[in-house]
């Protein structure tokens, strides 16, 4: 629905601004060249066991660079590539042995990305201190393999006490896209700017693939019932998707010339 919604509004500033001539701007500069840090990109592998606990935090560092080439009749064509590296932490504890075991759980699942992207544009507002804009990109983002490590402590009144490690690393992927951005500057100096701009794209998903996983545990308690292992399992887990990419907000600051 929010997808919906944001496309219509776009198609229709760029009805209006063709449709109305007096609406025609001249940019101010040629060249924009822009940092960028944005909304992180979604995991690509959900094999994990992290249904047993809860989300302790979550950190994501994505940013990349773009650069404008602006055309006549207020135009412009764009290149840019960005990076995304995320981190999801979960943890979950009973120290309470009438609850049943004592046990300390946690799960870590991180995956880079990257993404190269070709666009086009349109001002559709210039300004002394403003500049609104409009555009359609084609991106490629290329995930890496997605890493989830398990881990378990845990013991009961039986004498059973053991340290379980399992990591699964899942083949990443890539995923094409095309759709629409808007997006806003505000002018501090002659030549710099800050602005906020807002994208979704339709997007075609080929990810996973081989799923690796490491399973190693140790005795740590008083039971000689409990035997320590180590165990490597392999197996295939695919996905072949197409749908709508959530919608994201990305902040910039510009140079232009």
């Amino acid at each position: 629905m929010k997808q919906t919604i944001l496309l219509i509004l776009i198609l229709l500033v760029m009805l209006t601004t063709t449709a109305q001539e007096a609406l025609k701007v001249t940019p101010k500069h040629k060249w924009d060249i822009a940092g960028q840090i944005s909304s992180p990109e979604e995991f690509t592998a959900s094999y994990t066991r992290m249904s047993l606990l809860n989300e302790k935090d979550n950190s994501a560092f994505s940013m990349g660079l773009f650069g404008n080439y602006h055309l006549n009749n207020n135009l412009f064509i764009r290149l840019r590539a960005a990076i995304c590296n995320r981190i999801v932490n979960y943890y979950d504890e009973n120290s309470d042995s009438t609850l049943g075991p004592i046990y300390m759980r946690n799960s870590s699942i991180r995956q880079n990305s990257k993404t190269l992207a070709f666009g086009f544009g349109k001002s559709v507002v210039e300004q002394k201190s403003i500049r609104v804009y409009i555009g359609l990109e084609i991106a490629t983002t290329f995930f890496d393999k997605c890493y989830n490590i398990y881990n378990n402590r845990q013991t009961d009144l039986g004498g059973i006490s053991f340290v379980e490690t399992v990591t699964y690393t899942i083949s990443g992927g890539y995923a094409v896209r095309v759709g629409p951005f808007v997006g806003c500057q505000l002018f501090f100096l002659k030549n710099f700017s800050v602005g906020i701009e807002i994208s979704y794209a339709f997007q075609y998903l080929n990810i996973g693939g081989l799923v690796t996983q490491h399973d190693v545990a140790i005795n740590t308690g008083s039971n000689s019932y409990f035997n320590n292992y180590d165990t490597t399992l392999y197996f295939m887990d695919t996905s072949v998707e197409t749908g709508f990419s959530k919608i994201k907000t990305a902040f910039h600051i510009e140079y232009s010339f």
